[in-house]
């Protein structure tokens, strides 16, 4: 089985033991703001590259726009479609499909779906500690990084740790001491600390690279995109050994923050679970 149906599986039985909420609304990255003093500005430019699927009971499942022309196909196709009212599930369901933006409203409702659950079944989640934390880097690792996270390469370079990274774009490759980025993701198999993007939920590379990084001491992976926010059980049977998740705290400062572009984060719970306090048995 795949993570995605696996995933879906999972959350299927979720709904069975649970009353999940129906969707009360999906909300797309909203316009910025038109500066007066720029009549040349774009008006059509969006805020940020995620969207957020708001449950009845003010339960949010976040998920990410910018992969597979998933906004484009979101703007184009949701005027057709009700969403209010509709079960979680059943949108869920369209995880499995192959357009980019059917993808990512699937997995808009399994994060929302899961974060239900990890509230009733009282998850132990911790808040998430600084990146390289997550990672306990020591001279002497072999960090891989799935996504050129740009920020952490000299940080983690500092700590005496060789970095490869694994990209999809030619234009970044390049090899200086301590570091590597490359396209072959088989060199994940030298790597014994490893990074992974929430991005691959979305883009159906997390089942390949899981399997590239078995004999690793420590998998992550990280919600830089607010796409990880899923019960972790097919991930942690898979050698994930961390999650870092999203959580919405207030859904009304959420609310007010989204719609008005502001920094709507603020109104979040970055979150680690790890799988040594994991309970197989809630997912």
């Amino acid at each position: 089985m795949t993570i995605a149906t696996e995933l879906l599986d999972l959350v299927e039985r979720t709904s069975l033991r649970l009353v999940v909420p129906p969707v009360r609304s999906f909300e797309l990255p909203p316009p910025e703001p038109v500066d007066p003093a720029r009549p040349d500005a774009q008006p059509w430019r969006i805020c940020n590259n995620f969207a957020a699927l708001v449950l009845a009971d003010g339960t949010v499942g976040m998920t990410y726009t910018a992969l597979d022309d998933a906004l484009a196909g979101l703007l184009r196709e949701l005027p057709s479609i009700e969403l209010a009212g509709r079960s979680a599930l059943e949108i869920a369901g369209l995880y499995a499909q192959p357009a980019g933006w059917q993808r990512s409203l699937g997995l808009a409702a399994i994060n929302a779906i899961s974060q239900c659950a990890m509230r009733h079944d009282a998850t132990p989640m911790q808040p998430s500690p600084d990146t390289l934390e997550m990672l306990a880097i020591a001279p002497g690792d072999r960090i891989g990084m799935v996504g050129l996270f740009g920020r952490l390469v000299e940080p983690i370079r500092a700590t005496g740790a060789s970095l490869t990274v694994i990209e999809l774009d030619p234009k970044h490759v390049r090899r200086e001491p301590g570091l590597v980025v490359t396209l072959d993701a088989t060199q994940l198999r030298a790597c014994n600390k490893v990074l992974i993007t929430g991005t691959t939920l979305l883009n159906g590379s997390l089942d390949g690279l899981l399997e590239l990084t078995r004999d690793a001491d420590r998998v992550c992976l990280i919600d830089l995109a607010s796409t990880a926010s899923c019960l972790p059980g097919p991930l942690f049977a898979r050698g994930l050994t961390a999650i870092g998740g999203t959580r919405i705290e207030s859904i009304d400062r959420f609310l007010s923050l989204w719609s008005g572009a502001g920094r709507w984060r603020e109104a979040t719970m970055r979150y680690v679970i790890e799988r040594r306090v994991w309970r197989p048995d809630v997912g």
